[in-house]
């Protein structure tokens, strides 16, 4: 088929439509939610001075991939909850798999450089702001963001040029992927799946095995250290843990959980792969989430900010009915 002009049909939950209606109406005040909380987060960081902080630096390199992958993904699922409508366009398909890769990607990436300053603050305190500054969290960060970019735009590369059977154009899954696109692919994707193995691997593999031999040489440090520094050390090293405990699971219930399960038929079968893979939108909101209610510095900025502009908003109202 001709991939530019033709179209796509993305899986949703098999249901009467007012269950799905249901669905739709717990599903859209989430993504409002998440996507508000998100860029409020932005906005704090960026309007203080006090919090543009390494570790607040990746935070909102992690808020900018949320807002993403919601952005990307959730509106076209609404579309089919609240339609029925479930074709996309190829383009906006090859388009959506680009975000939610970059999104995949970037987020595991960021909680890599996060458990390292964490690392150097836990284990090297007196040389941490040596070590880890601003700067040097704006550089990687851009750094990591377009590594990312580079390597999804080469997987985005590989499937553009795929071709299709006419009887059989159903992704299966709730959003597009590279999986998902080969898997309806008539061409030989071999290049396309080593690509993808190779991805994972430097991506998340990678990053993942980081992650473990920082935690390990941290926690071996927390047993050396004295009360007060380990119990500050440790309240701080929960709040990351939170966030990767719950990334990674949402990570291995979306992507590896809908693989074990092959068989597609049955409405059964398809609305638990559909409810696993919408683990994924668990992410975003689970990371402002345990971020806003666990950094004090941050949650009070950001009601400092919400109370200085109630006075300008009455002040504002007050001259209006003046005049």
């Amino acid at each position: 088929m001709d991939n530019g002009s033709d179209v796509v049909y993305l899986a949703t939950f098999e249901a009467p439509h007012g269950v799905q209606l249901l669905i739709f109406s717990l599903c859209l005040p989430m993504f409002i939610l998440t996507v508000v909380a998100n860029l409020l987060v932005l906005a704090t960081v960026m309007a203080c001075a006090h919090l543009r902080k390494p570790m607040n630096i990746f935070l909102c390199n992690l808020m900018v991939a949320d807002v993403i992958a919601c952005a990307s993904s959730v509106p076209r699922q609404l579309h089919i909850l609240l339609t029925g409508d479930d074709r996309v366009a190829y383009t906006s398909c090859v388009v959506q798999m680009f975000w939610v890769h970059f999104f995949v990607h970037s987020e595991v990436l960021t909680l890599a450089a996060m458990s390292v300053d964490r690392y150097v603050a836990i284990c090297r305190p007196l040389r941490y702001h040596a070590i880890v500054t601003a700067r040097r969290a704006v550089v990687a960060t851009l750094t990591t963001n377009v590594a990312v970019v580079a390597a999804v735009s080469v997987a985005t590369a590989l499937v553009v040029p795929l071709k299709f059977a006419r009887d059989d154009q159903q992704i299966q899954g709730i959003y597009c992927d590279s999986m998902g696109i080969s898997r309806l692919s008539i061409s030989d994707t071999r290049i396309n799946d080593l690509y993808g193995l190779a991805l994972t691997a430097v991506f998340i593999g990678v990053p993942l095995c980081a992650i473990g031999v920082t935690y390990f040489k941290i926690i071996l440090e927390l047993k050396r250290s004295s009360g007060d520094f380990r119990k500050k050390s440790a309240s701080t090293l929960t709040t990351h843990f939170l966030v990767l405990a719950v990334v990674f699971t949402s990570l291995f219930v979306t992507i590896l959980l809908p693989r074990l399960v092959k068989d597609f038929h049955g409405p059964q079968v398809r609305n638990a792969r559909c409810a696993s893979q919408f683990a994924i939108f668990i992410i975003p909101i689970a990371n402002v989430t345990i971020y806003v209610f666990r950094t004090r510095e941050l949650r009070e900025a950001m009601l400092r900010c919400f109370k200085q502009s109630l006075p300008k908003a009455h002040v504002h109202t007050e001259r209006s009915s003046r005049t």
